[in-house]
């Protein structure tokens, strides 16, 4: 899916640690398996989520997860408009010093 807050997936990874002989477990339960991490003692750490062939009106539907794309907009919004400002103001205080520097200097030569 694209990025950004439209392009926001519901579909978020689930992990677990298990051990390797449930690997095949998740297999078999329509699960996608994004990664799989050998811990060494027998145990597998697992990434994984549903299906991409499932439904996707019930994987919305199941998610547990609160996704708001309004807030995520205004919050975008707003850092956007807080990092243009203190650009602005850091431009500002650098011409100030440079006007400054040339003032001084002009003092001098004078």
């Amino acid at each position: 899916m694209g990025g950004g807050a439209a392009g926001m997936d519901y579909r978020f990874d689930e992990h677990a640690i298990i051990s390797e002989n449930e690997l095949i477990k998740y297999v078999e339960r329509d699960y996608l398996i994004s990664e799989v991490i050998n811990l060494e003692n027998e145990k597998l750490f697992i990434s994984f989520n549903k299906n991409i062939e499932t439904n996707e009106s019930q994987l919305f539907e199941a998610s547990n997860y609160n996704i708001s794309i309004v807030i995520a907009r205004a919050v975008t919004a707003y850092s956007r408009i807080y990092m243009g400002a203190a650009r602005h103001i850091k431009i500002m205080t650098i011409i100030i010093y440079i006007i400054q520097i040339l003032i001084v200097f002009i003092s001098i030569n004078l």
